[in-house]
């Protein structure tokens, strides 16, 4: 949700040994950046990069909202006459449930930081931005070395990302999809079971850990492995 690649440093060196991976940080994060208006435009933001630095066929990732985005981008890449082997969602809601589950900024904040900041924790609770910023960095929340723009900016992006991903609709691509479900998700919902209308015919596979947690640490060489294994099922000679 908040656009950033560091949280899929322990899956991209699991997957290292069986595939070229390229992470694409949000250009929303830059402060020189403009914000964009629509999942469209972000997508051939995401589309342009990918195809500056690799060839297809192509086998997007994504976490969370990434998982969205992921389905978004290949799309624009097939309307380019791009190859898509498969878009892997990891733990990534429907569009619907995200429309219907109406999350607050500090909800998708705490999603962004990898902690906890649901109801009735103060910092959900305190609608001032900079008390916000300032509860976060009394309570260790936040890293010491985020200061106020930055933070500023990563709330922006949230709020930004997570109403771009309630826009997604069809058509969907022509690629394969995959989806894991955390099977420790803090929350109690089953992601999986939230694309039952958009892709009906989608098998999501429970893995160990929680939204985050479950491509890092020691859970990200199982998951690799088994995308991996999924993913050579599919017959295509190119591997990106």
């Amino acid at each position: 949700v908040g656009g950033d690649v560091l949280c899929y440093n322990d899956l991209a060196r699991a997957m290292a040994p069986y595939y070229s991976v390229y992470g694409i940080r949000s250009p929303a994060l830059d402060d020189t950046a403009a914000g964009f208006e629509t999942l469209e435009a972000l997508a051939v933001s995401y589309a342009d990069h990918i195809q500056q630095v690799a060839e297809g066929p192509f086998r997007l990732l994504g976490q969370s909202l990434g998982g969205i985005l992921a389905l978004a981008v290949a799309r624009e890449l097939e309307q380019r006459g791009q190859r898509v082997q498969a878009v892997v969602m990891l733990d990534s809601f429907s569009p619907a449930h995200l429309r219907e589950r109406q999350s607050t900024g500090a909800d998708l904040l705490g999603t962004a930081l990898g902690v906890g900041l649901g109801a009735g924790n103060e910092l959900t609770a305190s609608p001032d931005l900079t008390a916000l910023y300032n509860n976060a960095r009394q309570t260790g929340v936040l890293p010491e070395e985020m200061e106020w723009p930055q933070f500023q900016r990563l709330y922006q992006v949230v709020q930004q990302n997570h109403q771009l991903a309630t826009q997604f609709d069809g058509p969907l691509p022509a690629a394969e999809t995959l989806h894991f479900t955390a099977r420790d998700n803090s929350s109690g919902e089953q992601s999986g079971t939230s694309w039952q209308q958009l892709l009906p015919a989608l098998k999501s596979e429970p893995m160990p850990g929680g939204h985050e947690t479950m491509m890092q640490d020691k859970f990200a060489t199982p998951l690799a492995e088994r995308i991996h294994s999924l993913l050579s099922s599919f017959a295509d000679p190119a591997q990106n």
